[in-house]
């Protein structure tokens, strides 16, 4: 009867730790570098060049949204969410602002 017991309680243990959902990331961990594009760097740094640049060509994506948020806040989030990422390093040296929507996405 014992082994019985030790047994379920292994069972129902082993089943627990197996359906238990993996720890959810840091909110406020140091963000890793984009791993679509590693040669990028710092996302904070690159998509500083890269809005910079944006804003010297006069590109409408250098400009803040209706709403307020800027480049650096909306590419910042893009490449650290990894939702869509851009090869700001390409976007940064493009000559104009059509060059620009040519850079790798991924």
């Amino acid at each position: 009867m014992n082994k019985l017991i030790v047994t379920t309680l292994a069972v129902i243990t082993i089943l627990m730790l197996v359906g238990c959902p993996p720890p959810k990331p840091c909110d406020t961990c140091p963000l890793p570098p984009n791993p679509d594009f590693p040669d990028a760097g710092d996302p904070r740094t690159a998509c500083q060049k890269a809005c910079a640049h944006f804003r010297e060509l006069k590109c409408e994506e250098g400009q803040p949204t209706k709403d307020g948020a800027t480049c650096e806040t909306i590419c910042e989030n893009m490449q650290t969410t990894h939702l869509i990422s851009y090869d700001l390093d390409c976007a940064a040296k493009a000559p104009t602002c059509d060059v620009i929507s040519t850079c790798p996405r991924k």
